[in-house]
């Protein structure tokens, strides 16, 4: 995000793709890329084939262009993907360990100096400047991570009129044996293996998720952002679907800026995201079943059911996110499987109907429901037929007409 914002000057063009699952779904977007480049790939094709096609249309922009590809953490999806793309620059971040033979020079991002650490820290909670050594050996425990020094102190901003100082925060996670402050601020080779092998950000967020004191309706945003997409999601998207009234609306973004000065939320321009660490914590803090969120899954349903597809298709990806990351199934996930199933298959996302289908039938097997999985074979009859692969269509329709 730095270098973008430091040399934006460099570039005529800067696209930035978030990876969550794949480069290939990253950069597809759920289809909003092609939409933006006009492209209408043939509905049986591949993920590869329209990757190759948004490529191919990205080669005819003119000038010196950069494509941010966040967050690609597996090796194997970045050998394997066709960055075919020559008059564009490709800036991949990543965890992945790439190996000497990567055709992409590598360059490892470190960890905050320890001044800028101690920057970033007093940025939040100046009265932190006042035990420098404390500070010093706080930051020296927890390696310098920027998350967790932005929470650490933003919650102790929020506490400070309540008397709870750094010490007490120190001891406070020391006690608890989230970690072990070292002892002077001079490492030890014994406390560097320590911290090695136990500091873990997700148990200092998690400790401090659970010290939170968030509210029920705090904690109800985090816990609907867990099962979001990982992307910026405008405020208009947020209130459409938390279903918030127009009375509401400015109480509700009240909520939303209160969650980011805290430090659960990231904000921008775009709207507002939830950290993948942060996230990871929150949905190990509850059970997000389907059951849970029958409420947003109705909303989805009907959402998608009452409206023009062209209208609402800006939907689709948050009820698909929704589908893959509940637990369990009952009536209400078996009728977003359908709605999702059908909304793919007429944007012509063949692939993804096909995908949804699937989940479909799982869902259908485990309620016991006949005539629901009579219908995903028809589904999956038509999807295969629209796929030009006319014995697996024959074989779904044979399905169907079996439980008739």
């Amino acid at each position: 995000m730095k270098y973008c914002a430091e040399f934006a000057s460099h570039y005529d063009h800067i696209l930035w793709f978030f990876c969550e699952h794949s480069i290939a779904e990253g950069i597809l977007a759920d289809g909003r890329t092609e939409k933006m480049l006009g492209i209408n790939s043939a509905p049986q094709a591949t993920y590869t084939q329209r990757l190759q096609d948004v490529f191919t249309a990205l080669s005819k922009w003119e000038g010196n262009n950069l494509m941010v590809i966040d967050n690609a953490n597996k090796s194997k999806d970045i050998r394997e993907t066709d960055f075919n793309c020559p008059n564009w620059k490709i800036l991949l971040t990543t965890r992945a360990d790439m190996g000497s033979s990567s055709r992409f020079r590598s360059k490892k991002i470190n960890v905050l100096s320890d001044e800028l650490a101690a920057e970033l820290f007093c940025k939040y909670y100046p009265p932190a400047e006042e035990s420098p050594d404390l500070l010093k050996r706080l930051l020296l425990a927890i390696d310098n991570h920027t998350l967790v020094i932005e929470l650490l102190a933003k919650t102790l901003h929020i506490r400070s009129e309540m008397n709870y100082t750094l010490a007490k925060l120190c001891d406070d996670l020391e006690n608890h044996g989230v970690l072990s402050l070292p002892a002077s601020t001079k490492l030890t080779p014994n406390y560097l293996q320590y911290r090695h092998k136990q500091l873990r950000p997700e148990t200092i967020i998690q400790k401090m998720y659970n010290q939170a004191n968030l509210g029920e309706g705090e904690n109800l945003i985090l816990q609907y952002f867990s099962i979001f997409p990982a992307d910026f999601i405008p405020i208009s998207y947020l209130v459409y679907l938390f279903q918030i009234g127009e009375n509401e609306q400015f109480k509700f973004q009240d909520q939303l800026n209160i969650l980011a000065e805290k430090g659960w939320l990231d904000k921008s321009t775009d709207g507002y995201k939830l950290n993948q660490i942060i996230k990871s914590v929150v949905r190990n803090s509850f059970e997000p079943t389907c059951d849970y969120f029958e409420n947003l899954i109705n909303h989805l349903i009907q959402s998608i059911e009452s409206s023009n597809i062209t209208q609402s298709h800006w939907l689709v990806p948050y009820a698909n996110s929704v589908l893959q990351q509940v637990k369990g199934v009952n009536n209400a996930l078996r009728s977003l499987c359908y709605e999702l199933c059908d909304a793919y298959y007429e944007l012509g996302k063949l692939l993804d109907a096909l995908e949804i289908a699937e989940h479909y039938e799982k869902v259908c097997l485990e309620l016991d429901d006949q005539e629901h999985l009579s219908i995903v074979y028809d589904r999956k009859g038509n999807i295969y037929k629209s796929m030009g692969e006319i014995d697996k269509a024959l074989h779904f329709f044979e399905l169907d007409m079996s439980l008739n």
